[in-house]
């Protein structure tokens, strides 16, 4: 199984086409930093959210705590 991961789903030109082929791909990630329109949308594709990530991030940057603990 081949799984394809991406901070950002742009999906530009021929794109959707060519990762929605069927068996080319298990799955698609990529996080929901941008709007995915409807019609870029397809069955082997999972948006997941980075919404804990970012609001931890401004929590230690507004505490003027490091960053890197979040990557570990």
């Amino acid at each position: 199984d081949v799984y394809m991961f991406a901070s950002h789903g742009l999906f530009s030109g021929q794109t959707v086409e060519r990762l929605s082929t069927p068996g080319l791909l298990k799955k698609v990630v990529v996080t929901n930093s941008i709007q995915i329109p409807e019609e870029k949308k397809f069955e082997q594709l999972e948006i997941v959210s980075i919404a804990s990530l970012v609001s931890k991030a401004i929590e230690r940057v507004v505490d003027d705590l490091p960053l890197s603990p979040l990557f570990k």
